[in-house]
């Protein structure tokens, strides 16, 4: 008989609820923060996940991997840039008091038509979007000044919004839509 071999099976199955994802958000902001040395454009060097994952893990007592908490930064990032689109698209908005995007049923429809990955976010509530805003603003490209092989612009195709620091969106020229009213 063969000796078996240690299991890497020891870890944990990530369970990813809002309070979980809320945990971690702002386990990141506080690394944004404290621990800027260790941030990159694109996410963070190893310290920065280092203590992204004892933070996380001390706060839930949970015991998750580097891995699972990159995996679900890289999630949260993707998620974020889906909902700054939604909500800088015109006929969207955000309802703060409910924590999601609103639009009347024909937009939704038109917009899910050609963009599928937002389906999940009708009618969610999503309690962690403004630590979301501080943690991925700026950091998530959403394709807004992209132009295609045959020269359309983005506002050309389907116009995408391009988000600032702030998480709030900008048009297609780049310009906040608050300034425009100026």
């Amino acid at each position: 008989m063969l000796p078996s071999l240690p299991s890497n099976n020891n870890k944990q199955p990530a369970s990813w609820n809002d309070a979980n994802k809320t945990f971690l958000l702002n386990v990141i902001k506080d690394v944004i923060s404290d621990r800027k040395g260790d941030c990159t454009d694109s996410g963070f060097k190893s310290p920065g996940w280092t203590a992204i994952t004892s933070g996380f893990n001390k706060t839930t007592s949970l015991n998750y991997s580097s891995d699972q908490i990159q995996s679900q930064y890289h999630i949260l990032k993707a998620e974020y840039g889906i909902i700054c689109k939604l909500v800088g698209t015109s006929g969207f908005g955000w309802n703060e008091k409910e924590s999601r995007v609103e639009g009347d049923k024909n937009m939704w429809d038109t917009y899910i038509a050609s963009n599928s990955k937002a389906k999940p976010y009708r009618g969610k509530s999503i309690p962690y979007y403004k630590t979301m805003k501080v943690v991925f603003a700026g950091r998530t490209a959403t394709g807004a000044f992209a132009v295609s092989s045959t020269g359309a612009s983005s506002s050309q195709r389907n116009a995408e919004v391009e988000c600032d620091s702030n998480g709030e969106p900008y048009n297609d020229e780049g310009v906040l839509h608050a300034l425009l009213v100026l």
